[in-house]
């Protein structure tokens, strides 16, 4: 069965956040942090939720592509410097900026049986242009 975004939102709220709806995308990690090392490397892809309270970062399982239950990381908003979506030939990427360091993200643009991400890509490039 396919992923749908109010699944995403069922696991913040499982473990007492606040995730939004319409502000979810997958990501793979590009880069380590230097210090703020929210990414963990066993973890291929990454959904990232924003906010008011900050960017979730949640795991998703490479072999099942299927949310892993362990509670979500948060990137607060008092540590975002900024957040900047670019759009590029191949892959999207992301970049989020915080007191501690930068990380970016590879953000694919079309995802098999996942509309959301794609619509949700656009809408928040709206709100963080690159």
């Amino acid at each position: 069965m396919a992923m749908k975004e109010q699944d995403v939102l069922n696991h913040l709220e499982k473990y007492g956040f606040k995730g939004e709806f319409g502000k979810s995308i997958w990501a793979m990690p590009s880069s380590l942090l230097n210090g703020f090392n929210y990414i963990n490397v066993n973890f291929r892809y990454q959904i990232l939720n924003f906010s008011e309270d900050g960017v979730y970062v949640i795991d998703v399982g490479q072999a099942t592509n299927k949310i892993v239950d362990v509670v979500p990381q948060l990137i607060p908003a008092s540590a975002l410097v900024s957040v900047t979506l670019k759009k590029g030939f191949l892959t999207n990427k992301a970049y989020i900026s915080t007191i501690y360091g930068d990380i970016s993200f590879k953000v694919m643009k079309n995802i098999m049986n996942k509309k959301w991400h794609k619509q949700n890509y656009e809408n928040l490039q709206e709100k963080y242009p690159g």
